[in-house]
């Protein structure tokens, strides 16, 4: 119990630094998230790492920079890009979740490549809320539209394969 008391006084400490800063405005609010995040991961490598603290905080601080990035406006042409850069900041979140996790000197954390699923789930359609089919005959789009799923299908067969065929092998 005396862990948890650690780590809830160590969040509760951030927060009130955070609040007292921004109210004394010597801080601005845009970068709430950013400090939210990177108080997760400060608290996961202060302790033995529980991967419980490292998801969100990877998640948070991924969505505070993005915040962060769509506020300030440092670049007038980023947004344009808005939609495909917050997936894209999910993405690159869960793919550093799968870098910790792999690197890990712990060896608990079984299926250690799970967070690449989402990560690049989450780039790859971040690509694809940017790119402009104009390239595609309008005809194709149709199809192209309706039939993506198949895609989708295969991939699920193919990984069902290998299962069985792994499962075959080890007999």
């Amino acid at each position: 119990m005396s862990k948890m008391n650690r780590l809830f006084g160590t969040f509760f400490i951030f927060a009130g630094l955070y609040l007292l800063l921004e109210r004394l405005r010597l801080i601005d609010g845009d970068i709430f998230l950013l400090l939210l995040g990177s108080t997760f991961l400060a608290i996961y490598f202060a302790t033995n790492r529980p991967l419980g603290l490292l998801i969100p905080g990877s998640i948070i601080t991924w969505l505070g920079l993005y915040a962060l990035l769509m506020e300030n406006n440092y670049w007038p042409i980023i947004e344009k890009y808005e939609g495909g850069l917050l997936f894209l900041a999910l993405g690159l979140a869960f793919c550093t979740i799968f870098f910790h996790t792999y690197f890990s000197k712990q060896k608990n954390y079984g299926y250690r490549f799970w967070p690449l699923m989402p990560g690049f789930g989450l780039i790859i359609f971040a690509f694809i809320v940017e790119v402009e089919f104009s390239f595609i005959p309008y005809n194709y789009l149709f199809y192209i539209e309706t039939y993506w799923p198949v895609l989708i299908i295969i991939v699920g067969i193919i990984f069902l394969a290998s299962s069985y065929k792994k499962r075959r092998e080890s007999k």
